[in-house]
């Protein structure tokens, strides 16, 4: 495994990649109000920039539903190569298996259906489970890419249940559960997110998301930020571009970093 990310690594470095260190403030709620409430009418963030751009958002359903919805444009002849969770915060400390759906063009129209029970996630493009055990991985871009298989043949089982056997929880956090909460039932909610969902479900795979080839290339795209409880969850999401420098590098890197990534999910989690 070492020798194939080494090998993918050394190829991208081939190709001319150039990325940007320095970190771009692409939306912060706090500074810049709140994200959209309604993905008809998403905010717009226009271009992401060469390198990190970071977003800050708080969401949450309950009693006063604040889901975020907002759309960025990855410029031609740039790429995304990577969705990082860089924090997660709660108060009190909550594991909710939050979502993070993602749909092509600057609006959102895509909603949980209660009649299409075979392929509840058709329309989206892809989506995943955002949770803490993401923190500091390029798991999210990954797993919204294969989406469109099952949590078996995507290895997306082999990743949350390795997130679970390796005890995410600090003694700080488990302090701060919620009443009722336990660290064996949130434990039961990461294994949860690798099975075959069930109706009236909220944690779960579920079929119908399109998919997409890694990375993801230019375009339009609007994403959708949700959980189900009422407790605020608040995130900071780095979106991570690159820029190649020939056409033709493109599919190469699209095809060495699909075959690799497919082969990492499916064997280990991410790091």
């Amino acid at each position: 495994m070492k020798k194939t990310l080494i090998s993918i690594l050394s190829f991208i470095a081939s190709l001319g990649i150039v990325s940007s260190a320095q970190a771009f403030s692409l939306y912060d709620e706090v500074s810049e109000g709140d994200l959209s409430n309604v993905g008809a009418t998403p905010t717009q963030l226009g271009s992401l920039t060469l390198g990190n751009n970071l977003l800050r958002a708080t969401f949450n359903r309950g009693i006063n539903t604040d889901p975020d919805y907002f759309s960025f444009t990855i410029p031609q002849g740039q790429i995304l190569t990577e969705i990082k969770l860089n924090s997660w915060n709660t108060s009190p400390f909550f594991e909710d298996i939050a979502f993070i759906g993602i749909e092509e063009g600057l609006s959102f129209d895509f909603v949980f259906s209660n009649t299409n029970n075979a392929n509840p996630a058709a329309g989206l493009l892809g989506w995943s489970h955002l949770r803490s055990t993401q923190i500091g991985t390029d798991k999210i871009l990954t797993e919204m890419a294969l989406s469109n298989l099952d949590p078996i043949s995507s290895g997306l089982a082999i990743v949350v249940n390795e997130e679970a056997d390796n005890n995410p929880y600090t003694p700080e956090q488990i302090a701060q559960f919620p009443s009722g909460v336990t660290e064996d039932l949130l434990k039961a909610n990461l294994r949860s997110a690798g099975t075959i969902g069930t109706t009236g479900s909220t944690v779960g795979w579920f079929p119908g998301a399109t998919g997409f080839k890694l990375p993801l290339g230019p375009g339009n795209y609007s994403i959708w930020l949700r959980q189900g409880s009422d407790i605020r969850i608040s995130v900071e999401l780095d979106f991570n571009t690159q820029k190649v420098s020939e056409p033709r590098s493109v599919l190469g890197l699209t095809l060495v970093l699909g075959l690799g990534l497919v082969t990492v999910i499916s064997k280990r989690k991410f790091n």
